[in-house]
């Protein structure tokens, strides 16, 4: 077993280049898929550093996907028009929402635990 050719396949998969180039050649439908998916941990990345909170972030979040979609139904109705708005408009809007609210989450309250400790009892 050759563990070196794994590791350097490996390394030439995590090459920004060639993860462009295979993005690329991907159907449309997965990269409308994996954009939504890159665009909700980016969207939750910046809510936890910005320290977003409250059912104001979560409308911003929504109206987000919303752009995001309106971008790939402009693109995807010139490019193919038999797909439908709808399948447009729901693939991948639970995996935007999912990574959305983990990656915020997990930021937020790393990040931000300091503003929150005084209320605490426990002393970590």
């Amino acid at each position: 077993m050759n563990m070196q050719k794994y590791i350097s396949r490996f390394k030439n998969n995590l090459n920004p280049k060639n993860m462009w180039e295979n993005f690329m050649f991907l159907p449309l439908s997965e990269q409308m898929y994996w954009s939504k998916v890159v665009f909700g941990i980016l969207i939750g990345m910046i809510f936890g550093f910005a320290n977003f909170t409250g059912g104001i972030a979560l409308l911003v979040a929504f109206l987000l996907y919303f752009a995001i979609t309106a971008v790939w139904i402009i693109l995807f109705k010139r490019l193919e028009p038999e797909m439908k708005v709808r399948s447009i408009i729901l693939k991948g809007f639970f995996q935007y929402i999912l990574t959305l609210i983990v990656i915020w989450t997990l930021i937020q309250n790393t990040v931000h635990l300091g503003a929150y400790k005084s209320n605490w009892e426990y002393d970590f």
